[in-house]
């Protein structure tokens, strides 16, 4: 028992065991680090005072089906102590102890993950509106049209909420919008800016 203890609390992941209503039993060392809760307010929680996107009706009845050969994967969001609320993958297995049915979650932090996979998502989109700018190039028949359908593919295909190109009027130095495209909400037109060295054009 001891020596099963020292490996649970070593382990990288946060373990919770909890029944099947949700309610705590145990927690390791890296569940107490990750929620910043001490042992002894984890247990007795329940499950759902700490995940934020789970409906607890169905992941009970998912919980009633796992059977001891078989591991499910959830994913979630946990809401720390402090009120953050991070994305987590777990991973749920049972067991029967003392005739009672038992959930053995190992609960993974999974932020950068999706920091990454949003990164590789914000990448294509920029990819794919480079390649729809290319397009515009070629096919354009005036300048007007061209810097009108470079801010449309920026909005569209880079998921941009707004673009727009601005101009260096030659005799004044302002920098007047000639297109725009997207929610501005005024903003290009409340813009005051110069290709002068002073304040505006910094």
């Amino acid at each position: 028992e001891e020596k099963f203890r020292a490996y649970v609390e070593q382990a990288a992941d946060a373990l919770f065991v909890h029944d099947l209503a949700g309610r705590i039993l145990d927690v390791n060392r890296q569940a107490c680090a990750s929620l910043g809760y001490s042992r002894e307010v984890l247990v007795g929680m329940n499950v759902f005072d700490l995940e934020q996107t789970v409906d607890p009706a169905a992941a009970r009845a998912a919980w009633a089906q796992i059977t001891p050969d078989a591991v499910r994967t959830f994913q979630g969001h946990h809401r720390r102590r402090d009120g953050t609320v991070y994305p987590v993958e777990v991973r749920v297995g049972c067991f029967d102890l003392r005739q009672e049915r038992l959930l053995l979650a190992l609960v993974r932090d999974i932020s950068e993950r999706e920091a990454f996979v949003r990164q590789i998502e914000r990448f294509n989109h920029l990819y794919a509106a480079l390649s729809q700018v290319n397009q515009a190039i070629v096919h354009a028949r005036d300048r007007e049209s061209l810097l009108t359908e470079i801010c449309r593919v920026l909005v569209e295909h880079g998921h941009f909420r707004m673009a727009w190109i601005g101009w260096v009027d030659p005799a004044t130095r302002d920098i007047r919008a000639v297109a725009r495209h997207g929610d501005d909400t005024d903003y290009v037109s409340l813009l005051n800016l110069t290709a002068e060295d002073r304040p505006e054009g910094r």
